[in-house]
């Protein structure tokens, strides 16, 4: 959602920062550090790596917790692997012999990644950007995007598991710091583990002089936080509780608000965005993962610059 967020509502963003009286005057450049499927701690390594390459941000913007909710326990109840790792570890870490359907969906993977990055590349020279329906364009080019590389990795990880036949070597489990059986038990843990890698985030970037945001991302799962239109129930809404987003985003966002106040005792900015975002009228939502089209990142780009003006000194 991070990364989209900088693609679809990169502009909205950056005009919006440059309105503030904090930054007035100043040309914002947005630097995405952010990735498609991060979750905690990997934005906390990702800011360590670039920092001792020498990156020294005027403002660090860290958006989070859906894919914490999900992939957490996933990896831990579903994949039996360590749970903090990426949630698409076993279809990236190296298996024993190499498998020809492995390959070629590691292959295909590859070459949808290269055909985005060029497809992007080519709207930005085009400046298609600019245009409402070159918006249009890029939103469901990168749905599609977004859809094909899904099915790939879904595709890679179900023959991963097959050759595996629940017998993983320990370059594909990691070090299991913690494990569980429990649904509960593994929510419980990946919002102790987010709360921990974001406070010592904080402390990191604090330590620089570094402004910080922290926000934690709405989601359209938890009762109360979202009138969805028609268009979303009937397309970004999955009310199966045995589907993989609804009780994961359903009882799980209520183990990360609940970390909130823990957070801002040790001094981290955290908001939570549903609060900036409200319950605007239009569909916002793309997807029944929570990723949010053209209208819902507008609206959480403004969303992320009030809660930055409300932290800048």
């Amino acid at each position: 959602m991070a990364a989209q967020l900088c693609i679809l509502g990169g502009e909205h963003l950056k005009s919006g920062l440059e309105t503030l009286p904090q930054i007035e005057g100043r040309n914002v450049v947005i630097v995405p550090l952010c990735q498609g499927g991060y979750k905690q701690p990997q934005q906390l390594i990702a800011f360590g790596y670039h920092d001792a390459l020498g990156l020294r941000p005027d403002l660090v913007i860290n958006i989070d917790g859906v894919n914490e909710m999900l992939f957490f326990q996933n990896n831990a109840l579903n994949n039996h692997i360590e749970p903090s790792y990426p949630w698409n570890w076993l279809s990236i870490s190296p298996m024993p012999d190499q498998d020809p359907e492995v390959m070629r969906a590691k292959l295909t993977i590859v070459d949808l990644r290269e055909a985005r990055a060029d497809m992007a590349a080519s709207l930005m020279r085009n400046r298609l950007y600019k245009s409402a329906l070159g918006r249009l364009i890029i939103e469901r080019l990168n749905d599609r995007s977004d859809f094909l590389e899904a099915q790939a990795a879904l595709q890679l990880e179900a023959r991963m598991a097959e050759l595996s036949k629940g017998k993983l070597s320990y370059p594909q489990t990691g070090p299991l710091h913690w494990t569980t059986d429990s649904f509960d038990e593994a929510m419980a843990e990946s919002a102790a583990v987010w709360r921990r890698a974001g406070i010592t985030l904080n402390g990191m970037i604090q330590a620089r002089g570094i402004p910080y945001l922290h926000g934690l991302q709405p989601n359209q799962y938890f009762p109360g936080t979202r009138t969805l239109t028609e268009w979303e129930k009937d397309n970004a809404y999955n009310g199966d509780p045995e589907s993989e987003f609804y009780r994961p985003l359903s009882e799980g966002y209520a183990y990360f608000t609940n970390e909130i106040p823990a957070l801002k005792n040790a001094g981290v900015p955290i908001v939570n965005l549903t609060d900036y975002l409200g319950d605007p009228p239009i569909t916002i939502y793309s997807d029944n993962f929570s990723h949010f089209n053209h209208d819902g990142n507008r609206l959480l780009a403004e969303a992320v610059v009030k809660a930055v003006s409300d932290i800048l000194p």
